[in-house]
């Protein structure tokens, strides 16, 4: 026991300490018993209504019973740790504190977006990651950010030899950190001090967030940075660090961020018109739509679900049950192959409406465009113009023409060059000059060796080069080129003519090639060769691009077109196969060419382009169950075992179900060209790379045979 007098040699002269960082104590008196020490606050042992003499008395009494108390709590801890022993030289107890000190911080009263708002001298206390630390004699500079979309903020910690323990316990912290680690703040807001000479003079009332810094008063660290993990402003992740990459790249979390803003808009704008938003099943059946599918077994032998390629069969038969506007964020799966703007699965803003056609939906989803272009890009959008897809073709070689380029079109030469129809009528002969940058100054010439390059790294690449049954693509600059001899095999200034026609000069790259007059596809080749040397081109500063995103619907696809090998399609043994889907309806004044020349029937079909991208598609609907069989039957001809995997369908058309159209919009898409980026996997949190592996989690993986066992299955 401690006498009386060691008690109120204690009260008088109190030993200042503080708890565990980071502390707010004020300095409670350190007793030491039978070799313990014990904190107590004295406040706590004071009464007001008693003289000191009593008021010590009481004071003795009352921590006596609590340091008796505390003694046996910490006996019995220590009894329980010399049973277990320690743990990588760390007793349980100060392994158990440790655990505790991650999960005791302070709610956070602002975040970074906030401060904007913050008065000067307030105390508030922030959640985020610290950023590089500078130390300085007197100093410690740290940056803390969050995800707020606020800007990073300064924390400076002021030492100097008087200042107090927790004080320097806050230099302490801040000097010893690593980057990137999460922590929580309290501290006062400051203005910082303006550079000499400057005529700056902050709003000390309503200070912006880049005026102020913050005073630290504690720093709570909520866990650690692995010592192998180094963070500078040069440090590159890669897909297996995908966590890094979103916590690191500003860019990737203002991605994250518009895809929540955009689809907010979305629901703000269309839940108002009368849109339900409806979830669909995401393990369905399969059929054949058009893509490959992802095929999940079950413990039912021979049983499989697939996974959706797109909501389409739900969304129809939820027209056919009463539903009159529906729309749904769904995800979607395709086992295709992969580019810069696909993914396996996919995100896409699915819309469908009953008792409607192509022109409602058009007209739906041109208000919603207008109005997400003009909250995220600031830009007001006229009415959305109409492009047919013959016209398409025929002008820019692509059913998803980048309309910025307003030049360079591809025109009919067919009338100046007929000996490269080689006598054959349904054959068209197109050409197309690349329009240079006005300009008459000596850049001009030097951007000449530019075009020059651009022609020799264009041609040479295989994918521009005229295939097995395709006429041979003939091409120049000035008085070289490739097959130049067949151009000019009948007609020696056939050059001259057909540069005169197009009104281009010897600086510019002419293209020339056949093709036949109907045409299926989404680009031939000569249109992929003009996309090719525009995009090379702009890059390289030698041709206009409009600077304002164009966006265009492309309508009056035809409905068929002939199977390809790299497309599954739907299977049938007509050798073709919807140009969109089954399910869309044919032009109301083509009907009658279903039996007799199904290629030239134009479908009820609409694709939304902006600036050469497919932003989405849409179609009205079959909803006659007699017409749904004879395309499905007749017409693409799918084999009888494989038509019953639309008798859910047909059922559903034949209860009498309403006219109805819709589309579906790639939301990877949208984001990725609101947020200026090429590639929709740096819009999406967990993208998959080019081979469809999430490298951060090790998807897809292995399994075990007795794994595949319950589903019947086995390893090949």
């Amino acid at each position: 026991m401690y006498s009386r007098a060691t008690f109120l040699r204690g009260l008088r002269y109190p030993i200042k300490a503080c708890s565990l960082r980071p502390t707010l104590c004020s300095g409670p008196s350190i007793i030491q018993y039978r070799g313990v020490k014990i904190h107590r606050f004295q406040s706590e042992a004071r009464h007001e209504s008693l003289n000191p003499e009593e008021n010590m008395e009481r004071s003795y009494n009352l921590l006596l019973s609590e340091t008796e108390r505390d003694i046996k709590e910490q006996e019995e801890v220590a009894a329980q740790e010399a049973q277990l022993g320690q743990v990588d030289g760390e007793s349980l107890s100060s392994k158990w504190d440790r655990f505790k000190q991650k999960y005791n911080y302070p709610k956070a009263t602002h975040t970074l977006r906030d401060l904007d708002h913050c008065a000067i001298g307030e105390t508030i206390v922030l959640h985020g990651y610290l950023r590089s630390v500078k130390v300085m004699k007197s100093l410690v500079f740290s940056t803390i950010f969050d995800h707020s979309g606020g800007k990073p903020v300064q924390i400076v910690s002021f030492t100097h030899k008087n200042s107090r323990t927790d004080e320097l316990e806050i230099r302490s912290i801040l000097s010893d950190t690593k980057a990137f680690t999460p922590v929580a703040v309290i501290g006062k807001i400051k203005l910082k001090e303006q550079p000499k000479g400057s005529d700056q003079r902050p709003n000390e009332n309503r200070p912006s967030a880049r005026d102020i810094e913050i005073s630290p008063e504690a720093v709570y660290i909520l866990n650690e940075v692995a010592d192998h993990l180094m963070f500078t402003k040069d440090s590159t992740f890669t897909l297996a660090e995908r966590h890094l990459q979103l916590r690191t790249d500003r860019k990737l979390q203002n991605a994250l961020r518009a895809r929540a803003q955009v689809a907010a808009i979305c629901r703000s704008e269309l839940t108002p018109q009368g849109f339900l938003e409806v979830e669909t099943p995401l393990l369905f059946k399969s059929t054949p739509e058009g893509a490959r599918e992802f095929l999940v077994p079950t413990r039912q032998p021979g049983m499989m679900y697939a996974l959706p390629q797109s909501p389409q069969q739900y969304k129809q038969i939820l027209m056919a049950s009463g539903v009159q506007k529906y729309f749904q964020f769904a995800k979607c799966f395709r086992d295709e192959d992969l580019r810069a703007d696909r993914q396996p699965e996919f995100t896409q803003l699915d819309l469908e409406m009953a008792f409607s056609g192509a022109k409602e939906v058009m007209a739906v989803m041109s208000g919603l465009v207008r109005r997400i272009w003009r909250d995220r890009r600031s830009t007001l959008l006229s009415s959305i113009p109409m492009l047919p897809y013959d016209v398409a073709i025929r002008t820019y070689g692509s059913d998803k023409p980048d309309l910025r380029y307003s030049h360079s079109k591809i025109q009919d030469v067919t009338a100046v060059l007929p000996h490269l129809q080689n006598g054959n009528p349904d054959l068209i002969v197109e050409a197309f000059a690349l329009e240079l940058c006005d300009s008459t100054t000596e850049p001009h010439l030097m951007a000449l060796d530019v075009v020059d390059d651009i022609y020799s790294s264009v041609f040479s690449r295989k994918e521009f080069m005229a295939k097995e049954g395709e006429l041979p693509i003939i091409s120049f600059r000035g008085r070289t080129g490739q097959n130049l001899e067949v151009l000019q095999e009948t007609n020696q200034d056939a050059l001259n003519e057909v540069r005169q026609f197009l009104r281009a000069d010897d600086d510019q790259i002419v293209v020339i090639q056949a093709r036949p007059r109907i045409f299926n596809g989404g680009s031939t080749r000569i249109g992929q060769i003009r996309d090719a040397l525009l995009r090379d081109a702009y890059e390289l500063g030698v041709v206009f691009r409009n600077p304002i995103d164009q966006l265009t619907w492309i309508v009056d696809f035809p409905l068929f077109k002939p199977n390809e090998e790299s497309e599954p399609g739907q299977g049938g043994s007509s050798g073709l196969s919807s140009t969109h889907h089954p399910f869309t309806a044919p032009r109301m004044e083509d009907i009658h060419l279903l039996q007799t020349d199904p290629l030239k029937v134009r479908a009820e079909h609409y694709d939304l382009v902006v600036n050469g991208v497919e932003l989405g598609g849409g179609s009205a609907r079959i909803h006659d169950p007699e017409l749904q069989l004879f395309i499905l039957k007749d017409v693409i001809k799918i084999p009888e075992e494989r038509l019953g995997q639309f008798d859910h369908l047909l059922t559903v058309l034949a209860s009498g179900c309403p006219p109805h159209a819709g589309i579906a919009l790639g939301y990877d898409r949208l984001i990725a060209i609101l947020q200026d980026t090429e590639s929709v996997r740096d819009v999406i949190a967990f993208p998959k790379n080019g081979k469809g592996h999430d490298p951060l989690v090790g998807s897809p993986t292995t399994v075990s045979d007795s794994q595949l066992e319950t589903y019947f299955l086995k390893h090949a």
